[in-house]
C-alpha cells in the first residue's frame, strides 16, 4: 500500500516538472534573440545621440538654403534690370516739361502806352505819371515824361529823335562824336553798343554837373540810350540824381520801346 503512494506521488512531481518546462520552451520561444533581432531605420535614428541628429539635418538643411539664395540673388538682378530697361525707356518718351511753367509777371503789363506816330515810336511808362507837350528845336524834337521812381523820388525821361540823320555804316558811337564831341572821361562811361533784335543800341551814363560846369538843375545824372532804326537816331533819356538805384528801373522802362514808321505830319 506504500509502495504505490509513493509511486503515485512520483509519477505527479515527474507530470509537474514536465509542465513547467513545456512553459518555459513556449516563452523563450516567444521572445526573439538579440542576435537575431533586425533593427528599422526609424528605430535606429530614434536611437542616435542628439549631436549626432543635428550635425545630419545641417548637412541636409544647409545646401538648401545656400540655393534658395543664389536663386533669389538671380531673380532680384534680373528685375533690377528690367526696371532700368522700363525707366530708360519712360524717360526717352517724357516730354521736357509734365506741365506748362508758370508765366512770369511783368511789371510793365499794367503800365500806360505813349505812342506817337508822326514820330514814329511807343514806349510804357508807370501809371501816375505824366506826358508833357511834344518839344522840337534844330537839334531834335522830343516828348518828356516824369514822375517818380520806386522809392518815391521825382525822375524824369525825354525821348524823341535827332533831326540829323546817321550816315550809312556809321556807329552810334561815331555819331555821338559828330554831333556833340568826343566823351568827357570824368563825366561819361560808355556802357555798350550792342543789337536788340534788329536795332542798334548805344547806351552811356553822364554826370552832367561835371560835364557843363554851368549846370544848376535839380536832377545832375542822365542816362543816355540811343536807337538806330532806318535813318533816324532815336533817344530815351532818364535823368535821375541816384543814378545806382534808378539805373535798372531806367531799362526797365527803355526795354518797353518800339519803332515804327513815321506817318506825315499833316
Amino acid at each position: 500500500m506504500v509502495d504505490q503512494n509513493e509511486s503515485q506521488t512520483v509519477e505527479n512531481l515527474e507530470k509537474e516538472l514536465a509542465g513547467i518546462k513545456a512553459n518555459g520552451d513556449s516563452v523563450s520561444a516567444s521572445q526573439p534573440s538579440p542576435q537575431m533581432t533586425e533593427t528599422s531605420p526609424v528605430a535606429s535614428e530614434i536611437s542616435k545621440p542628439l549631436g549626432e541628429k543635428q550635425n545630419n539635418f545641417r548637412k541636409i538643411l544647409l545646401p538648401i538654403l545656400a540655393t534658395i539664395l543664389i536663386v533669389l540673388a538671380f531673380l532680384s538682378g534680373a528685375l533690377l534690370v528690367i526696371r532700368l530697361g522700363r525707366n530708360a525707356d519712360n524717360e526717352e518718351n517724357v516730354p521736357l516739361y509734365t506741365s506748362e511753367p508758370t508765366p512770369v509777371l511783368d511789371e510793365t503789363d499794367s503800365w500806360d502806352r505813349l505812342e506817337d506816330n508822326t514820330m514814329g515810336f511807343s514806349i510804357k511808362y508807370p501809371p501816375g505819371w505824366e506826358v508833357g507837350d511834344t518839344l522840337e528845336d534844330e537839334v531834335s524834337k522830343r516828348i518828356i515824361i516824369s514822375g517818380q521812381n520806386r522809392e518815391g523820388e521825382s525822375v524824369k525821361f525825354e525821348i524823341g529823335f535827332y533831326k540829323n540823320e546817321i550816315k550809312r555804316d556809321e556807329s552810334l558811337e561815331d555819331y555821338e562824336i559828330r554831333r556833340v564831341g568826343p566823351a568827357t572821361p570824368s563825366a561819361e562811361k560808355e556802357v555798350y553798343e550792342t543789337l536788340r533784335g534788329d536795332l542798334y543800341t548805344y547806351k552811356r551814363f553822364i554826370n552832367l554837373s561835371s560835364k557843363f560846369e554851368d549846370w544848376d538843375k535839380e536832377i545832375s545824372y542822365v542816362f543816355q540810350h540811343n536807337f538806330q532804326y532806318d535813318k533816324r537816331v532815336y533817344f530815351a533819356n532818364g535823368y535821375t540824381n541816384d543814378p545806382q538805384k534808378d539805373e535798372e528801373f531806367f531799362d526797365q522802362i527803355v526795354s518797353t520801346m518800339e519803332f515804327m514808321s513815321a506817318t506825315p505830319e499833316p
